[in-house]
């Protein structure tokens, strides 16, 4: 099984892919990017770190997705709501 794993951290967005039939994975971590110097921006640190879950998986056959963070929060819905 293929497993991403999202973070948003206090200052970076972090992917991680991890395979539990080889026990093995790999990470990675971008440092946010903020148009707005010393302000953060949710909507910029969600697309960010929703970029480093798509790079790190991409060509890979995702089985489940895991969202974490530090302080913030996240709220999946679908398009409909």
């Amino acid at each position: 099984m293929i497993i991403l794993t999202l973070e948003t951290s206090t200052t970076s967005a972090k992917a991680m892919l991890y395979d539990s039939d080889t026990d093995s994975g790999e990470t990675l971590t971008r440092p946010f990017i903020m148009p707005e110097r010393n302000q953060m921006n949710a909507d910029v640190m969600v697309s960010q770190t929703l970029d480093a879950g798509r790079e790190i998986a991409q060509g890979k056959h995702v089985d489940a997705i895991s969202v974490s963070s530090v302080w913030h929060s996240l709220i999946l819905r679908s398009h409909d709501y």
